[in-house]
């Protein structure tokens, strides 16, 4: 019953296309834009050839920097910390204070209304790092901190948040000192 309401719905040449018939009497020019329904099938799947073999020997895996695929995610703008304690599976004592930490424990000298800004990852203390420096209005610079959808990162910026993180945060220094010093 329903693909007979599917062939009252088609128009007659989706009917004469899915019966496999050609149509007759239709002159197709080279010039025409090609529809959605004349790309084939196909034409998207992408099935990867069986010889291809990943760059790095540590697989799929896209944290890692090195090239002996130790893993170096801590690297990342976007990297949280998992706070201290020690790691059994790398047999590494981390100690971290990063977590908890305010924009004050940054910058001490900041104006009261910033002092209390949270960060958890490297890319938000850089942002707010960028804009305590670029803007001097204290109301405005408060405002913009606030608003997560301002997005001001600077090249120093980020550098002062890494090096910040590479005093206060295990997981990255210990990053940092396996890193071989390819790009990331």
């Amino acid at each position: 019953m329903q693909s007979l309401l599917l062939e009252k719905m088609m128009t007659p040449f989706e009917q004469e296309r899915v019966a496999g018939q050609p149509m007759r009497g239709v002159i197709v020019l080279d010039e025409l834009p090609r529809d959605l329904e004349d790309i084939p099938d196909d034409a998207y799947s992408h099935t990867p050839s069986a010889d291809w073999k990943p760059r790095s020997p540590s697989g799929w895996r896209l944290d890692t920097a090195t090239p002996d695929g130790k893993d170096t995610s801590a690297l990342s703008l976007f990297y949280s910390c998992a706070g201290s304690g020690f790691d059994t599976k790398l047999n590494y004592n981390f100690h971290c204070s990063v977590r908890g930490m305010s924009f004050k424990d940054v910058c001490p000298h900041a104006d009261q209304g910033t002092t209390n800004m949270r960060f958890n990852n490297v890319f938000q203390l850089a942002r707010l790092i960028a804009i305590f420096e670029h803007d001097k209005q204290p109301d405005r610079r408060r405002f913009l901190m606030n608003d997560l959808n301002h997005n001001l990162v600077t090249f120093e910026s980020v550098q002062k948040a890494y090096a910040f993180y590479k005093d206060n945060c295990g997981h990255v220094f210990r990053a940092l000192m396996q890193h071989d010093g390819s790009h990331i």
